[in-house]
């Protein structure tokens, strides 16, 4: 019998010296499928100074661009809504052009998630 929980799952990762990284999360458990609501990505260390501005764009399970924003330093989007990650499936957010390491992005996953 499968049992539907709330989802919330955070990955930060430490960006490059070109600010540039990519923070992917996914269900872990066999037959675990997740029903994503929205997506939460931040960068830290502020709006980056330099020409070419940072981004950040999520794909969904079959690599396909969910979504994309120029507000690094916080942004949410329900784009992921309607789409159900299996397992070996990723949701990732790739961040570029923001903030040299030591700085960090985190993504973050709402939702449900159905677990055997």
């Amino acid at each position: 019998m499968s049992r539907t929980q709330p989802l919330t799952r955070t990955v930060t990762i430490t960006l490059d010296g070109n600010g540039d990284g990519t923070a992917s999360t996914g269900p872990t458990l066999a037959n675990e499928t997740w029903a994503p609501q929205s997506v939460y990505i931040e960068a830290s260390g502020g709006i980056p100074t330099g020409s070419t501005p940072a981004t950040c764009t999520i794909f969904g399970p079959l690599g396909n661009q969910v979504d994309a924003t120029y507000q690094v330093t916080g942004a949410s989007s329900s784009m992921i809504a309607g789409q159900v990650i299996q397992p070996g499936q990723q949701i990732t957010a790739v961040f570029a052009n923001c903030n040299p390491s030591p700085a960090t992005a985190t993504l973050t996953v709402t939702g449900t998630r159905t677990v055997p």
